[in-house]
């Protein structure tokens, strides 16, 4: 069975097991770097919100002989009983700009990965990177934490330009708490009291790195454009910093003084760690940044 048809046979057996109350379409995503993944949109007539279930996952397990159309099914209906909306949902506060001002969030992604995407929604060039912007969804909304994709329409809905957005944005993020620095020593340490087997020779020789973002982990990487986080945690090493993006969740920050490599060194790693650990929807850069402290600003380094 092709994916297309598993696609429609898990909808077709969904839609058999909930009923006629509930309408049920495969709905395809555009994800980050162009990556289009396949959900299944399963609405009810109770309410005007649907949880969106992507099935690529249930599609490996499926060929890989690790789970059986009824148990693809049996799982993605318990999944969305845990997270349906079973009453219409006051999505008001979308339209009124004064409610949406400090629920304004922002997000880096790679630019020329994105081009069409750009084309969509307000956004601003940072260095080889986009902001582009979000807007925080009160968790009693859905019943879990999210966020709702600004578009150009909603500008013209709000009455506002992508500068407006930007000042905004600017205030929340360096006003907020939201940011911070881990030392990579201190996250292995814990993984090491968890029994997970780590070479501490080679953990004494390596050089410190931190681990930069929010503190949910979540489009972490915008933290490089809060100037006052930047400016704190230069303040906290004494010296000027390398950026070495992770993904589009974190960063790692990376003292001066705790590496000889030069530049372009850095960002093989970099382009390695991409190629390799990170999935491709969350990759955000290929280069490495340089924090100056002198100028208070990022470049690219290589």
């Amino acid at each position: 069975m092709n994916y297309r048809e598993f696609v429609d046979v898990i909808a077709g057996e969904l839609q058999k097991k909930l009923g006629g109350d509930y309408r049920i379409r495969a709905v395809e995503a555009k994800k980050n770097n162009g990556n289009i993944l396949t959900s299944l949109e399963i609405r009810n007539s109770k309410s005007n919100v649907s949880p969106c279930i992507y099935l690529e996952f249930y599609y490996i397990c499926y060929i890989m002989g690790k789970a059986s159309i009824p148990d693809v099914v049996a799982s993605i209906e318990a999944g969305y009983r845990k997270r349906a909306v079973e009453a219409p949902v006051n999505t008001s506060f979308l339209t009124d700009y004064t409610k949406v001002r400090p629920k304004l969030r922002g997000k880096l992604i790679n630019t020329e990965m994105n081009r069409d995407f750009l084309e969509t929604v307000p956004h601003r060039e940072f260095l080889d990177l986009s902001l582009v912007y979000l807007v925080s969804v009160p968790k009693e909304m859905f019943g879990c934490n999210g966020t709702v994709q600004v578009l150009n329409k909603h500008m013209k809905i709000w009455g506002v330009t992508e500068q407006d957005l930007y000042e905004v944005f600017m205030g929340n993020i360096e006003s907020s708490d939201d940011a911070e620095l881990k030392n990579i020593d201190d996250i292995l340490a814990e993984l090491i009291e968890a029994e997970i087997d780590f070479d501490m020779d080679t953990l004494k020789a390596s050089p410190k790195l931190y681990a930069a973002g929010t503190n949910r982990w979540l489009d972490g990487a915008v933290e490089m454009l809060n100037g006052r986080f930047l400016k704190k945690s230069s303040d906290y090493f004494g010296e000027d910093f390398f950026i070495l993006p992770s993904s589009i969740h974190q960063l790692l920050f990376l003292p001066v003084s705790e590496t000889d490599m030069d530049y372009d060194a850095l960002a093989d790693v970099v382009k390695e760690m991409n190629d390799t650990e990170i999935m491709e929807d969350e990759v955000l850069s290929n280069h490495v940044y340089y924090y100056s402290s002198k100028s208070g600003k990022v470049s690219i380094a290589a």
